[in-house]
Parts: structure tokens; sequence; C-alpha cells
């Protein structure tokens, strides 16, 4: 419609322009008159901007007063609804439910009775074969308990959940579940993948395939793993052999496919573990390619950390309509709270000294886990190369490494029991041979170099300071990347029958600053008062008929327990035959012996088959054999700690025992402590004994021999003194 500005020519616009202007720029006293005119003006320009509006404004008008009326509607209902803990959403297609520990679970019919969330493991209704691998929890984590309901039920699940929260079997057990299922319907004897799971990096494949094969073993459901850097033979072979999850990264997992090897026409379950950082690392086309291989039938569950726009339109594409979503913690970028975080601003060449000085500071007793992040590949080699060249103890894992390489150096870090591995270069023949190389000291390894490969997805446990000698290139990446440390709180429960340094140090180190310590008795090396203790002094050679005097005193019955104690596995073997081919029922225990052995050996001792026992200083601690009436010592032991653990085989839940020991020359050097046990319990020394004297010879330290002062635990902390070169006059 023509309005009445297209009937201005250019030139009269701006000629108006012009005066407009200039009646801002030079103000001159208006008359009456004029001053009408003005206001005729201004009312001419209002109408002339009024039929200039466009019609795109008056559109964008009319849809937001239609918005404003339809939140108005959408929240009247709300105010009438009186529902605790859920609200829903108009039209009855999304609830949303939130639940006391901080998870939020959205979805169509979320809150049917049959989705209610587990409070028990036994509330799944799963065999005990699928819940063995629980049998070590309490209850289900908050991932597990909201979610399994719905996978148990066939929903598409979208997970958002922090690594460490228990994901892995939140999705691996309604895996196995749905695989048995399967099973009981299928005709063909032969074996092909049901369920696929697809991570982001082989080490978070390996996580998940450990996990899921443990799991699987009591109810015979069996997996593979394959991912790249490493040969494809042994993958094809497990494949051809016939699997029933196939774990995998998406490139190793695409090559496979083309080669015709691995089928998934008859995958139903589908999982995408860490989704954002599959999408992140370029993975989208052979998800995509992988994805539509799988059957068109499919329960399709999705985990993440975060839920960017393209994990959602994956999501879109791939999922059911109406897909459940469970959140644990928050949607939005967030780091641990458990984790003390301490940012610094200094220039690249200060970092390395500073990363020194703050190792000397977090991983002072070289015991502790401590991961260092950086950037790239060649920066992990030339940092744990000065590392190394300055004394510590490290090892890394980055793109450049082979993969069995980058296996075994976090198998380090993660056991702490392995020699040093160092990585000169990424020749996986040079790395097993310097793993293997004696000259590398049998050392805990509890420092590493780590490239982001290791900041998804890792359940490394007991990390306790993160370092990032170099910050990520998101936002996104630290706060996975600080979420390795502050992880599952752990309980630690000791028990000792004495409580030496070494115990005492070593509950420092791995407890809580404030543990709380109950001791039954004293803590002192003192035998039990209940067990009456006899000692002789004899030589060797009349041992073995006083042995046999002894048993027809004490095992007169021969259904009575009796255990009779020596000092080497050989001598365990000696005197059995001897008992043996003297008409006495004995079986032994020691090391020499097969476990199996060992055990029914044990089982035979314990229910009254055997009543006469011998055994070395394998079965003194620990090993809770019901009334046994008498302990003989026919070979004294090395200690005198040892000594009081045998006897207390007797006179055991306040029952009365004899313990008869034989004391020969050669032990005369642990006649003092001795002699100080059988005193502080009461019972008389022998003449012959105090002969070989009194004195307590003082214990060596296992690195200073018998030269060491054993500090306590509350001494002062040494001074150091540094001392100036103009001292030296």
């Amino acid at each position: 419609m023509p309005t009445i500005n297209d009937s201005l020519t250019k030139s009269e616009k701006k000629s108006k322009k012009k005066d407009h202007k200039r009646k801002h720029q030079d103000p001159e006293p208006e008359s009456e008159p004029a001053l009408e005119s003005t206001k005729k003006d201004k009312k001419k320009k209002k109408k002339d901007e009024l039929a200039n509006g466009s019609e795109l404004e008056l559109s964008e008008k009319k849809k937001k007063k239609k918005k404003k009326q339809k939140t108005e509607q959408e929240q009247e209902p709300k105010k009438d609804e009186d529902v605790v803990g859920a609200v829903a959403v108009v039209g009855g297609v999304d609830e949303v439910r939130q639940s006391e520990d901080n998870v939020v679970v959205s979805g169509k019919d979320i809150n049917d009775p049959k989705y209610k969330a587990l409070s028990t493991f036994a509330e799944s209704n799963l065999s005990d074969e699928l819940l063995e691998c629980c049998k070590n929890f309490a209850k289900p984590s908050p991932i597990q308990s909201n979610s399994w309901p719905f996978l148990l039920h066939g929903r598409d699940f979208i997970g958002i959940a922090k690594t460490g929260s228990g994901k892995t079997l939140a999705f691996g057990i309604p895996a196995m579940n749905h695989i048995l299922n399967k099973r009981k319907n299928k005709t063909s004897k032969k074996v092909t993948p049901l369920c696929l799971a697809l991570a982001p990096t082989r080490e978070l494949a390996q996580q998940i395939y450990d996990v899921i094969s443990e799991a699987g073993k009591p109810s015979g459901v069996r997996s593979v793993c394959v991912y790249g850097g490493t040969s494809k033979g042994p993958q094809i072979s497990a494949l051809k052999s016939g699997v029933d999850i196939v774990v995998g990264t998406p490139g190793r997992l695409k090559d496979l496919i083309e080669m015709g090897v691995c089928q998934l026409q008859e995958v139903s379950f589908v999982v995408l573990d860490e989704a954002d950082r599959m999408l992140d690392m370029g993975f989208e086309p052979e998800v995509r390619s992988i994805l539509s291989q799988t059957n068109s039938v499919r329960q399709v569950v999705m985990f993440s950390a975060t839920w960017p726009q393209a994990v959602h339109q994956l999501a879109q594409e791939f999922m059911d309509p109406n897909p459940v979503k469970v959140v644990v913690g928050s949607e939005d970028l967030a780091a641990n709270h458990d984790v003390m975080q301490i940012v610094e601003v200094l220039e690249d060449r200060a970092r390395d000294e500073r990363l020194v000085t703050l190792l000397e500071k977090y991983h002072k007793s070289r015991r502790n886990r401590v991961l260092v992040f950086v950037l790239y590949k060649k920066e992990a080699s030339r940092v744990e190369n000065m590392l190394q060249r300055r004394g510590w103890k490290v090892v890394s894992i980055s793109g450049d490494k082979a993969q069995r390489a980058r296996t075994e150096a976090l198998q380090l870090f993660k056991d702490g029991s392995s020699p040093l591995l160092y990585y000169p270069n990424s020749d996986l023949n040079d790395d097993l041979q310097k793993l293997h190389s004696k000259r590398f000291l049998q050392n805990a390894v509890s420092l590493q170099i780590a490239t982001d490969v290791a900041a998804r997805g890792l359940d490394i446990p007991d990390v306790e300071v993160v370092i990032n000698y170099s910050f990520p290139l998101t936002t996104e990446d630290y706060v996975h990347r600080i979420g390795r440390t502050g992880r599952a709180v752990r309980q630690v429960v000791m028990f000792s029958a004495t409580w030496p340094q070494a115990v005492h140090q070593l509950a420092q180190e791995f407890m809580d600053p404030n543990p709380v310590k109950v001791v039954v008795g004293s803590e002192d090396l003192a035998a039990n008062h209940d067990v009456m203790q006899i000692v002789e002094v004899l030589e060797d050679r009349a041992r073995d008929e006083r042995l046999v005097t002894l048993l027809e005193k004490y095992h007169k019955s021969r259904r009575n327990r009796v255990l009779v104690f020596v000092l080497y596995k050989k001598e365990a073997s000696r005197v059995e035959n001897m008992l043996q081919r003297r008409g006495w029922k004995v079986v032994s225990i020691s090391g020499d012996k097969a476990q199996r052995a060992r055990t029914e050996a044990l089982q035979l001792f314990k229910d009254g088959s055997s009543p006469l026992l011998i055994a070395t200083d394998v079965a003194a601690r620990g090993l809770d054999i019901p009334d046994v009436e008498v302990v003989i010592n026919y070979s004294f032991p090395l200690t005198t700690e040892d000594y009081v653990h045998r006897i207390g085989r007797t006179g055991r839940a306040g029952k009365k025992g004899v313990a008869h020991t034989f004391f020969m020359k050669e032990n005369k050097g642990l006649s003092g402590e001795l002699i100080n046990v059988l005193r502080e319990a009461g019972q008389n020394v022998p003449t012959n004994l105090l002969n070989f004297g009194t004195h307590v010879k003082k214990k060596e330290s296992k690195l200073y021999g018998a030269h060491f002062k054993e500090i306590s635990a509350d001494a002062p902390k040494a001074t150091k003194i540094t001392f100036d070169s103009d001292d030296e006059d």
C-alpha cells in the first residue's frame, strides 16, 4: 500500500532533513504563530511515522503479545497444581522430577510407578549373576538408581553425569540384561554382537571393556575391545569367534566394518559414552556411519559430561522422539566442588622451576599420585625428560606413544608397583626393552605426565593432585582435567596386632589425618594371658622324640586339635613324614604346596577329619582356626612377634590353651625378649633359658642396620641450616 512518504521526491526529502538539522543547530526565538506551526509539523510527522511503520514491526508486536498471553496461560495451571517434587509441562508431554540428591529427571511418563528410582539393587529384580559385580556396593549410585528403571524397560536414555559416578555399570548391566533376553528368543547358534559401546579414546574404551568384561563373566556375556594403535589380528579373531558386546573407538570400528569383519546388523542396544568429546575430536562422520549400520529397531543410550548443540542434534536424529534425560549435578559447566583450585599467572620460562617446586610440595613422599597435564605430545616428552634428569620417577601417555606402551604406562601409574618407565621415542621395541631393563629400580611410579587424552573418562584412583602445566584449549577440558582428582572418597580400616613405626607411617600416608584408634589390651608386645606358656631348652637332635612324647600327652584322644609350628617348608614335609611313619594322622600347609592342597589340608584340620596340623608361619597370622587346644613350637620363630602370633592360635574367644615351645642354643639372641614376654604374662621362666641372658637386642633398620634411632611420630621437625661460603674461614 503506498504511503505518504512515497509521494515525496528525493530532493524534497533532502531539503526536509537539512531544515530539521538547521532547527537543532541554530535555534531562534519563535513567535506564537511559529509555535503553532511547529506543533502542526510534529503531529504531521507522527502521522507520517505511523503510516511508514513497516508491516514487520506490527507483526513482531503481535507475536510478542501472543507469546505473553501464552506464558500467562501456562503459568495459571502451574499455580493450581499441588505436586511435590514434580512439575508437569502443559500438554502432558514431558514431566520433570527432582530428587534430594540433586538429580533431575525429565521426559514422558517419568512419574509412572515402574520408573521409580531404585534404593537397593534388589529392587531391580535382576538375576544374581548380573548383580554379582555389585555385591561390594551398599546401594546403587544416583545415576544407576535413576537410569536402570528406564533402561530395563527399553527407553532411550540421555545421561549427563561426571566420570567416576558409576555410569559404566549404569549402562553395562541393562545392556547385559538386554542381551540375555534376546538370547532366549534366538534360534541361531551363531553369536553376533547385540550391543555396541562407542568411546572417544582408546584408554576409555579399554576401561569400559575391563568393567563390562568382568561383570559379564558370571552370566557368560562375552565382550571385545577394538581400537587403533595395535594389531587388528586379535580383534578380528575375537569378532569371528563370536561376542555379545563390542566396545571400541570410532576409527578402528569403521575400518573393521568396511573390511566386513564386524557385523552390526543385529545390534539393538547402542551406547555413546562421552558423546561431546567424541564430536569435539571430529568423529561425527564415523559415528553417523557406524550408527547407520546398526539395527533400525534399537535402544540408544548417550552419556555426556556436557550437552552442546551438536550432541543434541545427534540425539534428535538417532534417538526416540521422547527420550528420558537424567542430569546428575548440573548441565552447566562447573568444576567438582571437592577440588581446591589454585591458579597462578606466570611466564613461559618460569614453568619448569615452578613445576619442580610444586612437586617438592605436593609429591614429597613420592608415593601419592600426581597427574601433570600438558597441551602437546612433544611437550609431554620434554617435561618427562626434564623431570627424569632431576631425579623424579615419572611416566607419560600421549598420542606419540604406541598403544601398548600407553596401556603399560597407565597401568604403572594405577597400581604403583612396577619399574620406572622411560619413553625417549615412540619405538615400541625400545620401550619394552627399557621397561624390563635391570637398570631401572623396582620403585613405584606415582607421577604421570599426560596430554588431554587422559582427561576424559579415565577412572584413575586416588589422584591427590592435578597440575596444569599448560592451560587447555577450552574451559571444558580444564573442568575435565581437574576432575581427575577429588573423586570417590575412600574409607581406610587398619587392623594390627602391634603398632610399630612402619605401620604408623603407612597409616599417616593413606588415612585421614585424624583417624579413630581402638586398642584392645596393649600396643606393646604381649602374649595372650589365657595361654599357659611352657618353654623347654633342648638340643636339635632331641626334638623329634620330644615332639612324639608331647603328642602322646596332649593329643592322646587323637580328636582334639593340635597345631605344630615349624620354621621352614622342607622342615614341614620332613616332620609330617616322620609322624605319618609313626602312625599319626597329620596334614601340613606350607609354601611348597599348591594352593588347592593347602586349602584342603586346612579344611581337614578345621572340620576335625585330621586334627593334627604342621604349619609354617603362613598360618600364624590372621587364620581363625577354631578350638585349637595346644600349640607346639617345634622350631622357634625368627622374631618374638611371630612367637606371640603363633601361640595366639590357641586360647581364643575366652578359652584356655597351652603353648609348648622348643628353644635351642641357636635362638639365644631372642632369649631376652622371650623372657620379657613370659614375665609380662606371669609365666614360669626356666633357669636354663635365663642362662642365655636377659639382654634385648636392639631392632635393626632394614636400611641402616642396628645403628639408627627410631623417631617417634610427635618428634619435632628438623631445622634446615644453610652456610655461606664465607663461613669456611
